[in-house]
C-alpha cells in the first residue's frame, strides 16, 4: 500500500511539473472577464478584466484570447510602454483622445471605410515591442506568439478600455 501511495505522489509531482513547463512553453489562454452595468444618473461600472492579467512565458510560446466577458464590445491586445499604462481614472476616459497611445491603435484597428485590422505587427512576426496590436473580436478568440527574447517584460492595455492592463514576462 505505501509503495502504491509513494508511486501515485511522485506520478502527480511528474505531471505537475510536465503541466507548468508545457505552460510555459506551449499554449496559454487568457481570457476576458466582468461586465459593465449603467443606470443613468446612478451608477457606471466596468468590471472587465484580462484573467490572468499577469502570465510567463518562454519566447516561442503561443497566447490565445478569447472574448469571455458579458459584453459584445471587442478588445485589444496592444503592447505599450509601461509609462504610458493609464493610472487614473482620469488618464483611462482620456486614454481614446487625441494624441493618446489607445487613439493611436484605434485609428490603426478601424481604418475608415476599411475592415477592422486584426494584427498590427511593427517588429518580428508576433509580440515582441511596442506597438505590437491584437484586435479581439467576440467569438473570435485570437493568438499570438511571444517573439520577445528572455528577459523582456510586455506591458499591455485594451486600447478601448485602457483599464484593462496585463503583462507578458518573457522567461527562460
Amino acid at each position: 500500500m505505501r509503495r502504491k501511495l509513494t508511486v501515485l505522489v511522485a506520478l502527480g509531482a511528474a505531471l505537475s511539473v510536465f503541466a507548468v513547463a508545457a505552460q510555459a512553453t506551449g499554449m496559454r489562454t487568457v481570457t476576458t472577464q466582468g461586465e459593465e452595468i449603467f443606470v443613468p444618473n446612478g451608477v457606471i461600472e466596468a468590471t472587465m478584466h484580462f484573467d490572468p492579467g499577469n502570465i510567463n512565458v518562454r519566447t516561442g510560446a503561443t497566447i490565445q484570447w478569447v472574448h469571455e466577458d458579458s459584453t459584445r464590445d471587442p478588445h485589444t491586445i496592444s503592447v505599450v510602454n509601461r509609462s504610458d499604462l493609464p493610472n487614473s481614472v482620469k488618464q483611462v476616459f482620456n486614454c481614446g483622445g487625441p494624441g493618446t497611445v489607445c487613439r493611436k491603435f484605434l485609428k490603426q484597428h478601424f481604418p475608415p471605410n476599411s475592415p477592422p485590422v486584426r494584427r498590427i505587427d511593427v517588429g518580428a512576426n508576433g509580440l515582441d515591442q511596442v506597438g505590437d496590436s491584437l484586435l479581439l473580436l467576440p467569438n473570435h478568440p485570437i493568438s499570438a506568439v511571444v517573439s520577445a527574447p528572455e528577459g523582456t517584460v510586455l506591458y499591455y492595455l485594451c486600447a478601448i478600455h485602457a483599464w484593462m492592463q496585463g503583462t507578458i514576462t518573457v522567461t527562460d
